[in-house]
């Protein structure tokens, strides 16, 4: 298994911060990729829509402390009356003018970074990284920065 992938469910917060329906995502790591996390929002179909990727590093801070100042920011956050603890993603855009606020509960996001690191623990990423192919798709397309 090259992949890890697991099923979120986000709330998007509005700026009263109360909590509507929740948008279905996926949350994936690919051993080919060891530094990125991607975060695909679903439409009704389980259709792609829409994707953001980030480090694996900045979702394990993000898990015990704001972290980010670009597109994607991510701290703890506590949510309800129970005060259960979950994360905020804040993901901006469109020259910051353009946000979006998301809360999750911390525990499946923690479950998913258990799975990425026993299939690339930290530290071990350089060595599957392919310095070479990503420096050929760069000068064949230098618009194509992912892999």
């Amino acid at each position: 298994m090259n992949t890890v992938t697991h099923r979120l469910a986000l709330w998007p917060l509005d700026e009263e911060e109360h909590l509507r329906t929740y948008l279905r995502a996926l949350i994936s790591y690919r051993s080919a990729d060891p530094y990125c996390v991607r975060l695909t929002f679903l439409s009704a179909h389980d259709e792609q829509t829409v994707e953001w990727q980030f480090s694996r590093e900045l979702l394990a801070c993000g898990l015990i402390t704001h972290v980010g100042v670009g597109d994607v920011r991510i701290e703890p956050a506590l949510r309800g009356a129970d005060m259960e603890l979950g994360v905020t993603f804040t993901l901006v855009s469109d020259g910051y003018d353009d946000r979006f606020a998301l809360w999750t509960p911390s525990a499946p996001l923690w479950r998913f970074l258990r799975d990425t690191y026993a299939l690339v623990p930290i530290g071990a990423e350089p060595r599957l990284l392919d310095i070479d192919a990503a420096i050929h798709r760069l000068l064949v397309d230098p618009g194509e920065v992912t892999s």
